[in-house]
């Protein structure tokens, strides 16, 4: 066993709803000999690489770490930011994560005027463990950098903030590189992902969108929020009336050569505004969750925090879940090896862990 490592072995039951098939988990916990209040943004990559986010309640501050099975785990401290306010979007095969914070300087008395929610600025930077920081600027005439995505190629995705000439403030999609710098590809709206072939997924004003430097453009269908693989394959989540009163996400696919599939079994409720955390690899699997009382598949469940697997590959859906009374495990990130990141609860508190399946399904 690795020093400061503590691995504890448990068994994970997966419920397939047609058919269904048992298999193991290995759960590895991550959690220093320091106690830290929460965890929060927790990302993995191909090399079991995690970096998140620590909140240290007592001081009202925020640190960034990272862990491996090498090192253990370090505490980053706050990074560049003053540790009030800080958060990690996502980390590459090369160890390298992108993230943003908000600054103390106050943004010019012209933007307030339309929009005094924002009040100071917002900065992003690239982390690299060999090189260090690095500041990512907003594009010309733009303000408040919010990175996204990045890939094994370095490119990492954003967004900034623009005032237009009729007074509003629109969202512009940049890339940026940390050895060709900022790009603009033209793109109003939200970016969610990027693969390695720098092919990018977002929202704007109609929904979905798939952009790539050859065509441009291409609208997906609605959506919330999206992911995109490296075969171009792209999952997502759309908000829908269950009833009258009840508002939920429902979950789709979509390829450029199957278009969009609506997975309509996949409705579930949610008590919150808040989206889904969601995640999306080359295997064909993403992982939800959700800390509502139910998800909608034909079974009641009970009153916890639940997740969910789906793999497109095979076909199945099977719920990576520890049924135990006092433990449960909510998944931040999943890599494309099917390993995931997330919290691990047992007993009221909660843990980083990463949740390794034993075996992979099968085939019918």
């Amino acid at each position: 066993m690795l020093a400061g490592m503590i691995c504890t072995v448990m068994t994970c039951v997966v419920l397939w709803l047609s058919p269904r098939k048992d298999f193991e988990y290995e759960i590895i916990d991550i959690n220093p000999s320091i106690t830290y209040p929460s965890y929060t943004n927790l990302m993995i990559n191909d090399n079991g690489v995690v970096a998140g986010v620590i909140s240290l309640v007592k001081f009202k501050l925020y640190h960034v770490f990272s862990w491996d099975q090498r090192k253990g785990f370090v505490d980053l401290g706050p990074l560049c930011s003053d540790g009030s306010n800080i958060w990690i979007e996502d980390i590459n095969n090369k160890g390298q994560f992108i993230g943003s914070y908000r600054g103390t300087e106050s943004l010019p008395e012209e933007i307030l005027a339309h929009d005094p929610l924002i009040k100071t600025q917002i900065h992003s930077f690239l982390y690299d463990p060999e090189n260090g920081i690095r500041e990512i600027e907003a594009m010309s005439g733009c303000f408040n950098p919010q990175v996204k995505a990045i890939n094994d190629n370095e490119d990492v995705v954003g967004f900034c903030n623009k005032l237009t000439t009729e007074g509003k403030i629109s969202q512009r999609v940049f890339l940026w590189n940390p050895n060709t710098g900022i790009h603009d590809p033209n793109i109003f709206g939200n970016p969610c992902d990027i693969n390695n072939q720098g092919h990018i997924v977002g929202i704007h004003q109609i929904g979905a969108f798939f952009w790539s430097p050859e065509e441009g453009v291409k609208n997906i269908g609605r959506a919330d929020k999206c992911r995109i693989n490296d075969s171009d394959e792209v999952a997502g989540i759309y908000s829908k009336f269950i009833s009258e009163t009840t508002e939920g996400f429902k979950v789709f696919r979509w390829s450029q050569s199957l278009g969009f599939q609506n997975l309509d079994s996949f409705i579930f409720k949610t008590g919150t505004q808040t989206l889904p955390a969601m995640s999306w690899n080359n295997l064909g699997q993403f992982c939800l969750s959700t800390n509502n009382h139910n998800f909608v598949f034909g079974i009641q469940l009970r009153e916890q925090i639940d997740s969910f697997v789906y793999d497109t590959k095979h076909g199945k859906t099977y719920r990576r879940k520890i049924f135990d009374d006092n433990c449960s495990f909510l998944p931040d990130s999943i890599n494309n090896n099917g390993w995931i990141i997330g919290l691990y609860r047992k007993d009221l508190h909660r843990y980083p862990a990463i949740l390794i399946p034993k075996g992979q399904p099968e085939k019918d």
